[in-house]
């Protein structure tokens, strides 16, 4: 494993008002293990999930919105002091009338640009290995989101010009006339976006399988690399085969060919792990992945990120639980428990139940 730093970002307090089940909470959060413990359906979860949006990435459970605002109310807000370079911030992510607003210390920003850094690792992480692509596209995409801003206005206006070229699929006739010009745009744009995610996978991949290695006592090799759609990575290649699929792209209707069909290979000894690996196989990647890209974020930035475990635990073997925690240490950590599991060292416990006693 790396060096450790002792430099860290992370969360001191949180306020929340009309956030899902928490008319109103506060509530602080202590250097180092952070224990949040209660029973299912009282408010873990979504404790985690309102320090998660200081990243800015929204939130991992909710499509809309909407559905972050506590039933029968319009407005939300969450407000958090958090230390990022060792200075504290005010961050605040508000919902109001159906429109989403970030500040920092008052000044309003977009949400790229709140600094703060979070590597979440919830039941659905789990997936990661042996799900569809789609997953590892994401945990990609919301790493790059965090640790290079300019990469989500690249991201999304390849997804806009995605959209518009499968209108135009769609609709057929004259729109198809567009194809060229979106196609042109799509190889360029989809040429940077696989550029940015190959660096990362990079240095993903050397970090994780020095973890793997570790968690599998040496026996297994764990190895990550980045995978383009029938090899179309260049803007030269993926104009190509553009204008090759065409046809086929019209008759179904839908976009074939660019980096949203990309993914990220995962194989453990050489073999396909999301073929063939065990589920213990493919649990101790997962592992191994999120490790190495609190890994990674540290190399980058100078200070670890914050680290979410939401509802994991029960997932996991004890030895798995164990290495998670104990390569945690140096940086913050916010774990969610039915019950007050104990620590190895020293550790905050916060019961989620104080939180909604607490009045206004």
């Amino acid at each position: 494993m790396p060096e450790r730093a002792t430099a860290c970002m992370q969360i001191n307090n949180i306020i929340l008002d009309n956030f899902r089940s928490y008319a109103h909470a506060e509530t602080a959060f202590a250097p180092g293990v952070n224990v949040i413990y209660g029973e299912n359906g009282r408010g873990k979860t979504n404790l985690l999930e309102a320090v998660y949006l200081n990243c800015g990435l929204g939130s991992w459970r909710a499509s809309k919105k909407e559905e972050l605002v506590r039933w029968g109310e319009s407005v939300m807000s969450q407000q958090s002091r958090v230390e990022i370079g060792g200075m504290e911030r005010a961050l605040r992510m508000a919902v109001a009338d159906g429109r989403r607003a970030w500040t920092r210390d008052g000044v309003r920003i977009n949400p790229s640009e709140t600094g703060f850094m979070c590597v979440l690792f919830e039941p659905g992480e789990l997936e990661l290995v042996q799900g569809s692509g789609a997953k590892r596209r994401r945990f990609m995409d919301n790493a790059l989101f965090q640790l290079r801003p300019q990469y989500r206005a690249l991201w999304r206006e390849y997804a806009s010009i995605i959209q518009k070229k499968t209108s135009a699929l769609k609709q057929g006739g004259s729109y198809l006339e567009l194809l060229p010009e979106y196609g042109m745009k799509i190889a360029v744009l989809g040429e940077r976006i696989a550029s940015y995610r190959r660096a990362l996978v990079k240095k993903l991949a050397e970090s994780a399988d020095l973890v793997h290695r570790e968690m599998s006592a040496g026996r297994e090799k764990l190895q990550v690399r980045y995978k383009t759609v029938k090899n179309g990575s260049d803007a030269d290649n993926v104009t190509a085969l553009l204008k090759e699929y065409e046809q086929v792209e019209i008759a179904a209707r839908r976009c074939l060919i660019g980096v949203h069909h990309d993914d990220m290979e995962i194989e453990i000894d050489g073999r396909a792990a999301r073929a063939f690996a065990s589920q213990g196989q493919a649990r101790t990647a997962s592992v191994a992945l999120i490790t190495a890209l609190r890994e990674v974020m540290m190399q980058d930035r100078g200070e670890y990120p914050v680290l979410i475990l939401d509802d994991v635990f029960s997932e996991l073997d004890e030895k798995r639980r164990g290495f998670l925690v104990d390569n945690a240490m140096g940086g913050q950590v916010l774990i969610s428990s039915c019950e007050p599991r104990r620590m190895a060292g020293p550790a905050n416990y916060i019961e989620v139940d104080s939180l909604l006693r607490t009045k206004g």
